[in-house]
């Protein structure tokens, strides 16, 4: 598997912050992959996805591309990693925001305590 590079990754995460890629076309491409027993290879996907954002150099746009990922691995029920990720995210607001979408998975999963 190719590493993609610094510019298709912000481009992937410009999409989805424009509502491009939607929440719904993620889950669904992780129930497709849990399906088909990918759940590896997504979860190998979304490391190599983090180690792409380590290397992103502008802080914005990295703090955005950690807080999707962060996002994507809460939707993945991988609420450890995606905690670890979102502890990372050194913009408020984009921690906020990955903060809130780990919420809300964790609400859709009925664990309430956490």
């Amino acid at each position: 598997m190719s590493s993609p590079t610094e510019r298709q990754t912000r481009e992937f995460f410009r999409l989805w912050a424009e509502g491009k890629i939607t929440r719904d076309v993620l889950q669904e491409v992780i129930e497709r992959a849990n399906s088909l027993g990918l759940r590896q290879f997504f979860k190998k996907v979304l490391q190599q996805a983090r180690k792409t954002a380590a290397g992103i150099t502008d802080a914005y746009w990295q703090a955005e591309a950690l807080a999707a990922i962060a996002g994507a691995l809460a939707e993945a029920k991988d609420f450890e990693q995606a905690r670890k990720t979102a502890a990372g995210i050194t913009d408020a607001y984009w921690q906020a925001k990955a903060l809130a979408a780990i919420a809300g998975a964790l609400a859709e999963a009925k664990d309430f305590e956490q």
